[in-house]
């Protein structure tokens, strides 16, 4: 269920409702403590999500004129997911009962200031994304789930437009060389540390005609 107002053409507001019922679902599950850590994929018997999402798009002209080539636009997300496991006898005894589905994160933020300029035909975005605290690996037979928490990431697009046939984009991502770090249990304590390793910040140059 999505509501949406558009204030002007290029600018809106909006905000949605969504539920949704899953019958399966694979999720990843860690069969073997040991040095090696084996992971195998396991279906569950079901799943319930549900969450809301709000979204913005609004030109910062309307503060000042100085301000009418940027745009800010933001989105939220926020949900709730559940497994309830009633399996039986099985052979892959899960630690937890009940919890969060894998890679299901309880709020995602992104948020974007853009700018555009028709007459110079300049163009740039800033973006910005986190999310929470998810399980990426069910824990069995007494090892407790696998976390991976908030991660932040900022990329930065520049673009310049040449004549009318010619665009330049730089494009630079994860500028602040944030790490993913992944947890047994959902602390983030030093000693808990599963894996963790970060990623390179690249930066780009692409031509187009």
């Amino acid at each position: 269920m999505r509501f949406e107002y558009f204030p002007s053409q290029t600018e809106v507001a909006a905000f949605s409702f969504f539920f949704k019922d899953f019958e399966n679902p694979i999720e990843n599950v860690i069969i073997d403590s040991g040095a090696d850590g084996t992971i195998m994929p396991r279906n569950t018997p079901g799943a319930k999500l549900m969450g809301i999402e709000l979204e913005a798009r609004k030109n910062l002209g309307v503060f000042t004129p100085v301000l009418r080539d940027l745009t800010f636009i933001g989105n939220l997300t926020l949900s709730k997911s559940v497994i309830d496991l009633q399996l039986g006898e099985q052979v892959v005894q899960l630690t937890t009962r009940s919890r969060p589905m894998v890679n299901q994160s309880p709020f995602v933020v992104n948020l974007s200031l853009d700018y555009a300029n028709e007459a110079s035909g300049l163009g740039a975005r800033l973006l910005y994304n986190v999310y929470g605290k998810r399980i990426v690996e069910v824990g069995s037979r007494g090892l407790p789930d696998s976390y991976e928490h908030p991660r932040h990431v900022v990329d930065l697009t520049l673009s310049q437009r040449v004549a009318k046939q010619f665009d330049f984009r730089l494009i630079a991502t994860n500028l602040l060389g944030s790490s993913h770090v992944v947890t047994l249990g959902s602390k983030h304590d030093d000693a808990m540390i599963q894996r963790s390793y970060r990623e390179p910040r690249v930066i780009s140059l692409v031509g187009t005609y």
